[in-house]
């Protein structure tokens, strides 16, 4: 999907939940402002428990992670806390070669 479209299905996704969360951002190819998009990441701090939406096709609905279907697209959503937000920000906005050569310096 082009950027355009997934970054208004992430936006509708998020005003969605965002009642929900104390704290939500799209990460991700999104973020990267990549122009094939192959699926939305969204990182949140939940509030108690996310009410996703009613079409919503739930895939797995871990205490980390959920994986749905909405709208044509994957969604993964991390759930995370105040102390871990902003690293896994940085980890889940990185593609995966970025997040590899930054392990490999450590």
């Amino acid at each position: 999907m082009k950027l355009e479209q997934a970054k208004k299905i992430a936006n509708e996704f998020v005003e969605l939940i965002r009642n929900d969360c104390r704290k939500i951002e799209i990460v991700g190819s999104i973020r990267r402002q990549k122009e094939d998009v192959h699926d939305i990441d969204i990182l949140l701090i939940p509030k108690i428990s996310i009410k996703y939406p009613d079409d919503a096709v739930i895939k797995k609905n871990g205490e980390k992670l959920t994986v749905l279907e909405w709208k044509g697209m994957r969604i993964d959503v991390y759930k995370t806390d105040e102390k871990k937000f902003d690293t896994l920000k940085l980890i889940r906005t990185g593609s995966a070669a970025q997040n590899a050569m930054q392990i490999s310096k450590i």
